[in-house]
């Protein structure tokens, strides 16, 4: 191959970067660290090992996600995996007793209260790769610019290929009001306990597979991934259930 022909490829994977990505993560983003997100959890069917959504470690005994990862399932035929950044080495694997679903989720309004608590059969034992995430407080505001980070083994990209490596990508937290209007045009309503975020100059963030799974702010759970118009869009932020509603919900049924 000649010089020129290397120029025109590597050219080309630049410049059409949304058609061939040399390099692709959560969407866009990197793999994690061993302990980088050390409350990330990975659930899966028991019988065939396969992941379909993510979670995040409260405490030993809990485990967060959102209702549609849960919801009309028997959770005893579900397992979580913990301290594992690719699924094919898991760190520790716990077994579900139960489940509690948001009282008042309603998957055909928005997904509207898209939050679940799972609780294990032992407890979670933790170390340098496994701790609970830090909640804010009730009502806690957060701004809309803020800088903020997803992580999942979701797809690469929409439509695209699973994987089995935890990913984790930086994205900002998107203007409620622009959120609402941009939703509002496909008949979906943005409700105070959700919140937006995306990445608007590049594709980048939550896809398909990531869905319970956390989203942070300085260190605090801000959100899950709940649902969105296409993976990682531009335009139309990804949609989270805003954590900061249910912390007392949380603590009232996590104990």
């Amino acid at each position: 191959m000649t010089l020129m022909q290397l120029f025109l490829i590597s050219f080309l994977a630049i410049s059409y970067g949304k058609l061939i990505t040399l390099n692709p993560k959560i969407v866009g983003g990197r793999n994690a660290k061993p302990g980088e997100i050390a409350y990330q959890v990975s659930l899966q069917t028991i019988k065939t090992g396969h992941h379909f959504c993510g979670g995040v470690v409260l405490n030993q005994k809990y485990v967060l996600t959102a209702a549609h990862c849960v919801f009309g399932k028997n959770v005893k035929l579900i397992s979580a995996t913990v301290g594992t950044i690719d699924l094919r080495k898991p760190h520790a694997v716990y077994l579900i007793e139960s489940s509690y679903v948001h009282e008042e989720y309603n998957r055909n309004n928005s997904w509207i209260n898209d939050i679940a608590l799972l609780k294990l059969i032992s407890p979670i034992e933790f170390s340098t790769l496994v701790s609970p995430v830090e909640l804010p407080k009730q009502n806690q505001t957060v701004k809309t610019d803020s800088t903020a980070i997803v992580s999942g083994y979701g797809r690469l990209r929409y439509n695209g290929n699973r994987t089995n490596e935890l990913n984790v990508a930086s994205i900002k937290i998107a203007d409620q009001a622009y959120c609402r209007d941009m939703y509002a045009k496909h008949s979906k309503n943005i409700f105070n306990t959700h919140i937006c975020a995306n990445e608007p100059t590049v594709e980048r963030g939550s896809c398909k597979g990531d869905s319970g799974g956390p989203l942070t702010v300085d260190g605090k759970l801000i959100g899950l991934v709940s649902w969105s118009h296409h993976c990682s869009d531009m335009v139309f932020p990804s949609v989270y259930t805003r954590v900061p509603s249910y912390v007392n919900w949380i603590r009232e049924y996590a104990v």
